[in-house]
């Protein structure tokens, strides 16, 4: 798919489609190791490979796995956000990776910065995720440190020689379980008519996830149609359960699932489900100065 930079583009060309997503073999230098192996695509953002570039400050990526599969032990500098999109997941953290839980379709796990993190499927077939990364970084590889004790494995050295190495924070079960949101208690939420239900909002208590954040994120429930607040921040809408045609200022598209539309602030936003319902993952883009999107 060919890259897009955005300023002021037209609704179509905002318009990531999931099927057409290329995969990145060189995302991560042990991304094809059998043991390691996970296909990541990336949405948006600035990292270079990104299809739509440039007027996001965070970075969004696709990412495929098994069961026999996962990525080294490692933490970020910075936000790391998973979402569900298929299957189920075992997400382990903490310098050995002592804790661990377990997430279905469309669950949520914000990864605080600087907390060692690993996963794999936790079903037979594959499963995916979708990652935000939230950091204005152009390059998020720049904020992955490695674990010590991977690195100083036979040849981990040389392996992993462009991330810093180290250990990790601390963090125990009850202190992480504000950074997971559970979709089964979120979906009872939304309005019979459909609504907006918040996902992550900094210092939000409605939100199930109110620590710190650069990005907001809801759930779009659509039941038939739908009119939802504009905000002033450039926000992308993601279709993670069923499909949905968006109307922005008049021009309509039609989103397959897992696709993803960037919307500049203001304007209009109708939805409307294809399918008897809809579940959207809207992300306002809350770094960006609404002015740089004019």
């Amino acid at each position: 798919m060919n890259q897009t930079i955005l300023s002021k583009t037209p609704v179509q060309m905002r318009h990531v489609r999931h099927a057409e997503l290329q995969e990145d073999t060189e995302a991560y230098p042990d991304v094809m190791e059998p043991a390691r192996r996970r296909s990541i695509s990336h949405v948006l953002g600035q990292h270079p490979k990104a299809v739509l570039r440039d007027s996001h400050k965070f970075h969004l990526d696709y990412l495929v796995s098994g069961a026999a599969t996962e990525p080294p032990l490692h933490s970020h500098d910075y936000s790391e956000i998973f979402m569900v999109l298929q299957g189920g997941y075992r997400f382990f953290w903490g310098n050995h990776a002592e804790h661990h839980v377990d997430l279905g379709p469309l669950d949520m796990f914000s990864v605080p910065p600087r907390v060692m993190r690993k996963f794999h499927s936790n079903r037979e077939q594959p499963g995916m995720l979708l990652a935000i990364f939230d950091t204005t970084l152009r390059d998020p590889d720049d904020g992955i440190v490695i674990s010590q004790a991977l690195v100083d494995e036979d040849g981990g050295a040389e392996k992993y020689a462009k991330y810093g190495s180290g250990w990790g924070e601390s963090i125990d079960e009850e202190g992480i379980r504000p950074f997971i949101a559970s979709f089964s208690d979120l979906s009872p939420k939304a309005p019979k008519e459909g609504g907006v239900v918040p996902l992550i909002a900094q210092g939000q208590a409605e939100a199930s996830i109110s620590t710190p954040h650069h990005v907001t994120a809801q759930f779009v429930f659509v039941n038939g149609t739908l009119a939802i607040e504009p905000t002033n921040f450039t926000e992308v809408l993601v279709p993670v359960k069923g499909s949905c045609e968006v109307t922005v200022d008049g021009e309509a598209l039609h989103l397959e699932l897992f696709d993803a539309l960037s919307v500049d602030g203001g304007g209009t936003r109708h939805l409307r489900s294809a399918d008897q319902s809809a579940v959207l993952l809207r992300i306002i883009d809350t770094r960006v100065d609404p002015a740089e999107s004019n």
